[in-house]
């Protein structure tokens, strides 16, 4: 049984690193793929492109006091941004190729231990085109036993 005690919790934000290594070795042909804070980070930097960047976008906690009560169970929910440069129809083409490979590494991936489940799909937001420069999202929720 997990202890109530704050510092022998698990680190919260632990799967967008477990997210970057298994994107790093699924995937090969983009020139980077790492963790930032949140969308703005994206678009308002320099871009390297094609590259993929995975941000914690939200907690979901569960709506059935018994779960609640526990304070162990949260859905995480995580995007993979996939960014391309290009006019907006090449762009658009070469991110859905991309897209594609992400959604194959991580559905149904889980790291490979128990804090946390199976990696879903779920609704992203929508997709950006700003400055010769496409982002596309993907979003992933996995329930977290904190």
């Amino acid at each position: 049984m997990r202890s109530n005690h704050p510092e022998e919790r698990p680190n919260h934000l632990a799967m967008g690193a477990h997210l970057v290594a298994r994107l790093r070795a699924e995937i090969n042909s983009v020139r980077q793929i790492e963790q930032r804070g949140e969308m703005d980070d994206l678009v308002n930097g320099n871009q390297i492109s094609p590259a993929l960047y995975v941000i914690y976008q939200r907690d979901l906690l569960p709506s059935d006091s018994q779960s609640a009560d526990a304070n162990n169970l949260i859905q995480q929910c995580w995007l993979v941004v996939t960014v391309m440069q290009g006019n907006r129809a090449d762009a658009f083409d070469k991110a859905g190729q991309l897209l594609a490979r992400v959604r194959a590494a991580v559905l149904g991936w889980t790291p490979d231990f128990s804090l946390y489940g199976v990696l879903k799909a779920a609704t992203p937001p929508p997709a950006l085109y700003e400055n010769s420069h496409g982002y596309y999202p993907l979003l992933f929720v996995t329930d977290f036993y904190a």
